[in-house]
């Protein structure tokens, strides 16, 4: 293991127990992310008050943890907002879109439900949102845009689908999007913090994406980037004392809102997530993007070839470049008892679904991060093999 790897890992308490393999689910803490939100709760609670955040105050911390993330994104600053999770940042693209029916939206039946659910409103208002179906996870870039016609006004897509662990090629998505004016919108819950992300390069004008996966923070936290033209074009009917230019000024009549995307953060900010996601994103930037996403799609690598010949585990994940995730899928017998807890109870955790119907697999969604390693994967096997074989 990388010694800078293996020294992030060491500040997880988690890996003293498990072989934790969840964070697709929910991420590990490390201990300056549970060590400074719990000196700011004290500070709260026995001195009241703004207590600091290593000595900063919210509002000074707020544009530095900003500035982290638009660096870790590849956007500006300004186009950074906080709020309370993916789905509502989500809901600022599609409530906001101006749309008109006969207007269609392009986006993979894979798709978390949040954003299915979210463009299914529009569905209801006329517009034709064109779900392209992946066939055993995989969606080629090809077959997802033949269904953008001269009507299609967004392309809007996890980045990484979390029920198959595709990957998708946002660089050559975004650069046919931005040649035919079409808005490109990004879900990246599943992979910012693990995976390279380029908001310019990959011409994407809006991402979302939260605090507790593979931004290793408490939940409760979710943020925004909305490049400067989709701002412009936007629908907001909602402001709060956040979302103007001249913050902490009272008696004003009109809301004069923000040119930048604190426009879309109306009170009080969720402090603790967004000085956690900060300091995970400062992280990230030190241990560098490529040498991040090569560490863990070789862990993933490493599962693949692990499982090779063993008949009772089905690697199904397996995609061409540059389709690879932090997500790996395994089948077992779906009459073996692999359970989250049964695996729990043998230092294991990851997510396990379990059989659909008699003689259906259960399937386990193995989700990698830095602070994993080989050993972690070793665990996880032998539990597995041990389960199979009390059939």
């Amino acid at each position: 293991m990388d010694p800078r790897f293996k020294a992030q890992r060491d500040l997880c308490p988690v890996f003293e127990q498990y072989a934790y393999l969840l964070t697709g689910e929910t991420g590990p803490i490390p201990r300056y992310v549970y060590e400074d939100v719990k000196a700011y709760m004290d500070g709260r609670y026995y001195e009241g008050g703004d207590a600091s955040w290593r000595g900063l105050s919210t509002f000074r911390m707020i544009p530095e943890s900003r500035q982290a993330f638009a660096q870790m994104l590849g956007c500006d600053a300004d186009d950074v907002a906080f709020g309370p999770n993916t789905s509502a940042m989500l809901a600022i693209f599609t409530d906001g879109l101006p749309l008109a029916p006969g207007d269609n939206i392009v986006t993979s039946s894979g798709s978390f439900s949040s954003m299915i659910y979210a463009l299914d409103m529009l569905r209801r208002e006329g517009i034709d949102i064109r779900h392209v179906a992946p066939d055993h996870g995989l969606l080629p870039t090809e077959r997802l845009l033949a269904a953008v016609d001269e009507n299609t006004r967004a392309v809007v897509l996890c980045h990484v689908e979390g029920n198959n662990g595709f990957r998708h090629d946002l660089v050559a998505i975004g650069a046919f999007c931005a040649e035919r004016g079409i808005w490109f919108a990004v879900d990246a819950a599943h992979s910012a913090g693990v995976l390279p992300i380029d908001m310019e390069g990959m011409h994407i004008d809006f991402l979302c994406g939260n605090d507790y996966k593979w931004m290793m923070n408490f939940c409760g936290t979710g943020y925004a980037c909305v490049r400067p033209a989709l701002r412009e074009v936007l629908r907001f009917r909602k402001a709060g004392w956040l979302s103007v230019k001249q913050l902490f000024v009272s008696g004003l009549m009109e809301a004069e809102l923000s040119d930048t995307a604190s426009r879309y953060e109306l009170g009080y900010p969720c402090a603790p997530g967004i000085f956690g996601m900060g300091d995970v994103a400062r992280r990230y930037l030190e241990l560098g993007a490529k040498d991040i996403e090569a560490y863990v799609l070789g862990l993933t690598d490493y599962l693949y070839e692990q499982v090779q010949g063993n008949p009772h585990i089905r690697y199904i994940s397996h995609y061409p470049e540059p389709h690879r995730s932090a997500l790996a899928f395994l089948e077992v017998p779906g009459d073996a008892g692999v359970t989250g807890a049964s695996l729990k109870q043998l230092g294991v955790q990851t997510t396990v679904h379990g059989a659909s119907a008699p003689g259906e697999p259960t399937t386990l969604r193995v989700a990698c991060h830095y602070v994993n390693n080989r050993e972690d994967i070793d665990r996880l096997l032998a539990a597995l093999d041990q389960l199979i074989g009390r059939r």
